[in-house]
């Protein structure tokens, strides 16, 4: 078999006869592997970046995609039983554009409500957020094309198309912020002493490393923390005060810890926090 009968052999099934077919795919493909690893690289640098990472991950995906669409038409188009796959998929009008489209609503509908979360960033990547509505709560750790990936504090994962997280009412628990709050409720019997209840609080609070202190200069002469009493319950006061700390991590932990010193100091002041009791007489 000469030359010329090699480079012709195949030309009644690919355009320009299967060698060329071959060094096309074998071009196509390394084309497509050298830009996505080129978009890949690109992201990663962007990713440092707090503020665009989750834009850029969700970009990445979105041009990888179109990039092996491209070379996958473009490998049918020298198939000559196959080049006029990509002009059907691209000019399909009629029923068959109907059906597809009605079929597609849905993913569609959740790939523009995806693009849009990774263009404004109502929140990102490694946020806590809660739904409400939905009884749904936990730390982003993906947002894809159709949908975003929530784990939860039982470390499952919630998968939650993105046309409801364009949607719903988000709260987001780090959108912003940079130091965290959480109020800690208790109760304390009505013939407690308020003043020193009030001052072991504040001594336990002082003593915790993660508490940040966000009074002003001239605000020094205050109280660490403003200790209010909420209410009157059927069993003694209630009384409410916040911690604060630079993440949500730590601010659990934080409220955790003031907590066990509370215990262990209101035993030592004698200050009661009450509690139902059951008492068995005999006879």
């Amino acid at each position: 078999m000469d030359s010329q009968s090699v480079l012709e052999f195949g030309n009644n099934v690919f355009d320009d006869g299967l060698v060329f077919f071959l060094l096309h795919v074998v071009t196509i493909l390394i084309i497509a592997h050298i830009v996505t690893r080129l978009v890949a690289r690109a992201g990663k640098n962007a990713k440092r970046f707090e503020s665009s990472r989750t834009t850029f991950a969700y970009i990445e995906k979105i041009i990888k995609a179109i990039v092996y669409i491209v070379a996958i038409l473009s490998i049918f188009s020298k198939i000559k039983f196959l080049d006029g796959v990509g002009s059907t998929l691209l000019g399909a009008t009629g029923v068959i554009t109907v059906i597809v489209g009605l079929a597609a609503q849905e993913t569609f509908g959740n790939f523009i409500a995806g693009f849009f979360l990774a263009l404004y960033q109502p929140f990102q990547v490694g946020d806590v957020v809660s739904l409400p509505e939905k009884n749904v709560a936990g730390t982003v750790t993906e947002i894809t094309f159709r949908h975003t990936v929530i784990k939860t504090i039982e470390n499952s994962m919630i998968i939650v198309p993105n046309s409801i997280m364009n949607t719903a009412i988000i709260e987001d628990r780090a959108y912003g912020q940079e130091i965290f709050a959480r109020y800690i409720t208790l109760a304390v019997a009505y013939d407690t002493d308020i003043d020193l209840m009030k001052k072991t609080i504040l001594e336990v609070v002082a003593q915790q490393k993660k508490f940040i202190d966000i009074r002003k200069d001239e605000e020094m002469n205050e109280d660490l923390v403003v200790i209010r009493v909420d209410d009157f319950l059927d069993s003694g006061l209630k009384v409410t005060f916040p911690v604060r700390a630079a993440s949500l991590k730590e601010v659990l932990i934080l409220a955790s810890d003031v907590r066990i010193g509370i215990l262990d100091a209101f035993k030592d002041n004698g200050i009661e926090i009450p509690y139902q009791k059951i008492e068995i007489v005999g006879k």
